[in-house]
This record gives C-alpha cells, structure tokens and sequence, in this order.
C-alpha cells in the first residue's frame, strides 16, 4: 500500500499495476480506497439550492 501511495503522488505513474500488486497481496479494497483517499481526497459534492 506505501507503493500504492507513492505511485498516486507521482502524476505520470500508471496506477493499475500497484493496484494489482496490492490485490495480489490481499489487501482489501477499503484498504486500495483509504491509500488513494490520503492522496486525493474524497469529492464532496456542493450543496445547491
């Protein structure tokens, strides 16, 4: 998963590959779902009325 994060903070890296390693390493997808959240952060999407 460390990979995974390092992979996500690098623009040009392809993430699929780390994304198969991790599954190859049985990390779950909540797992896979928290690494990319602590790079990307999570959508909120705005309130309109």
């Amino acid at each position: 998963l460390q990979r995974l994060e390092n992979a996500a903070r690098d623009a040009r890296e392809n993430l699929m590959p780390f994304l198969m390693d991790a599954v190859r390493a049985y990390a779950t997808l909540g797992d896979m779902c928290n690494t990319l959240r602590r790079v990307y952060g999570e959508y909120k999407e705005p309130a309109l009325v």
